[in-house]
């Protein structure tokens, strides 16, 4: 160990578990900081040393991107402990810096309370062998929760979100699940509450005027595609979707839906939805096949005669939307 270490350290690769403490020992008796994998084969060696070539590679970078399962890892005096480095998210374009920062700018736009608890990190490179090094200095000095972007790094044990994944909001909530901020004491319906889409004081005298103006609207905000509007119809043609409390309720094929969304509608006058029964308030749901939640927390909203008057009396789109979050926000 003594003759091969060049100053940075010795990655110990094994084939036995009980080899997996030879590490702990080296390091006690010469002070070298190691790490050791074990299970380790062929494939795995090569990699070793070819990321053992990089200039910049610490031994704890090249052993987290090695190991796959980190219950074989030996983790010895002298090696930083990862958990103890401040965390970060790194943005990737592999044609330049720019679009890394648009991405990161994104991102703080959409989750401002990101920047509370870690950094991010913007990262613009034009080769492979430059971004394995940049991403190896990195995590040298921080503990990289994911990696948002064009261009997948392809590191084990750190998770990759698309930059279209992004843009279309799941990237969005997988990002604060990684980073554990589903953040208790925000509603998750404000996910899918855009001010665009509310409306207020609404003049239309008739249920298809409402409909048409909802689901255009969603269209052209880029929420659902144009087959959206007729599955509404084709939905409301199988019964009207009206609770108790006057409240309509016409939603579409989640196949159609490219953004998660609700559109309200708040009119000037209540018009007839179905039959004898009236409304003044209509909830649009553009959701995926995975809004349940979304699902029960509206429910709470619009099962609860209190926050229904609060709503008939709102003043503006604004507080409509403000009475929602309010009374959705998680009691723990």
């Amino acid at each position: 160990m003594k003759k091969v270490n060049e100053g940075k350290g010795c990655i110990i690769l094994v084939d036995m578990g009980s080899l997996i403490t030879f590490g702990e020992i080296i390091t006690k008796r010469t002070g070298i900081p190691t790490r050791t994998i074990g299970r380790v084969d062929t494939v795995m060696v090569l990699e070793a040393v070819r990321r053992a070539i990089l200039p910049d590679a610490t031994i704890d970078e090249i052993a987290d991107a090695l190991d796959e399962n980190k219950s074989y890892v030996g983790h010895v005096e002298g090696v930083k402990d990862s958990n103890k480095l401040p965390k970060a998210i790194v943005t990737i374009c592999i044609t330049g810096e720019g679009t890394a920062l648009k991405i990161k700018k994104y991102i703080e736009d959409k989750i401002p309370e990101i920047k509370n608890g870690l950094k991010i990190i913007p990262v613009g490179l034009f080769s492979e062998r430059e971004l394995d090094a940049e991403i190896n200095r990195i995590r040298s000095k921080n503990n990289i929760q994911a990696f948002v972007g064009t261009i997948d790094p392809k590191i084990s044990d750190i998770p990759y979100i698309s930059v279209e994944e992004i843009m279309n909001g799941e990237g969005l909530k997988r990002l604060k699940k990684l980073v554990n901020m589903d953040v208790v004491g925000e509603s998750r319906l404000k996910e899918v509450l855009d001010d665009d889409l509310i409306l207020f004081d609404v003049d239309v005298s008739m249920k298809s005027d409402a409909i048409d103006k909802m689901a255009y609207m969603l269209e052209e905000k880029g929420y659902v595609d144009e087959k959206f509007i007729l599955s509404v119809y084709k939905r409301e043609s199988m019964g009207a979707t009206w609770m108790k409390g006057g409240i309509a309720i016409p939603h579409g094929d989640t196949k159609y839906v490219t953004k998660p969304a609700i559109a309200i509608a708040k009119l000037k006058e209540p018009i007839y939805w179905e039959g004898d029964f009236k409304t003044d308030l209509i909830f649009m749901l553009a959701l995926k096949e995975d809004a349940k939640d979304y699902m029960l927390d509206l429910y709470k909203v619009l099962s609860n005669e209190a926050i229904l008057k609060d709503l008939e009396k709102a003043k503006s789109k604004e507080e409509i939307k403000e009475i929602i979050i309010r009374n959705t926000i998680p009691s723990n």
